[in-house]
């Protein structure tokens, strides 16, 4: 509650400062105000488009998954190499258990940038089909983008 009144009183002055507003978007999901987080970046990447905010659009819990992969897919036709939006693409696909469909985005998305979410969530995915050795594969990788950068 306290947040969507911090939001209520000083969202121009975040929203002009990206950094802030990702902390603060992450920090509604933390709180699991994810409906108010959804409205936010939604209506943010209308005027700039945010990598950062676009992965967190794909860790919101909601019950809207569908609704939620139309918007990215609409996304997908201004920014097709964004890694972040086939990461989130990948992440609510996963959601709904279209393995074969999260997983291409996830293929996807590290083909254009590895990103160490892309790699956690391909080695969760890798589990969830009981792919023990592509799962630990993907957990290698990530180890080592963490520890090489």
């Amino acid at each position: 509650e306290s947040l969507a009144a911090l939001w209520k009183s000083y969202h121009k002055i975040i929203q002009t400062q990206p950094s802030l507003l990702e902390q603060f978007v992450h920090r509604l999901n933390q709180q699991k105000q994810d409906v108010l987080a959804e409205q936010i970046i939604v209506s943010s990447l209308q005027q700039d488009w945010n990598e950062r905010l676009v992965q967190i659009f794909g860790c919101l819990q909601l019950d809207n998954v569908e609704q939620r992969i139309k918007i990215a897919q609409q996304w997908s036709i201004e920014h097709k190499d964004s890694a972040s939006l086939l990461l989130t693409l990948g992440r609510l696909h996963k959601q709904l258990k279209h393995w074969g469909q999260a997983k291409n985005h996830l293929e996807s998305s590290l083909s254009r940038q590895p990103l160490v979410a892309t790699y956690a969530e391909l080695a969760d995915l890798h589990e969830q089909l009981n792919e023990v050795a592509d799962a630990r594969r993907c957990a290698k990788k990530a180890l080592h983008l963490i520890t090489h950068y």
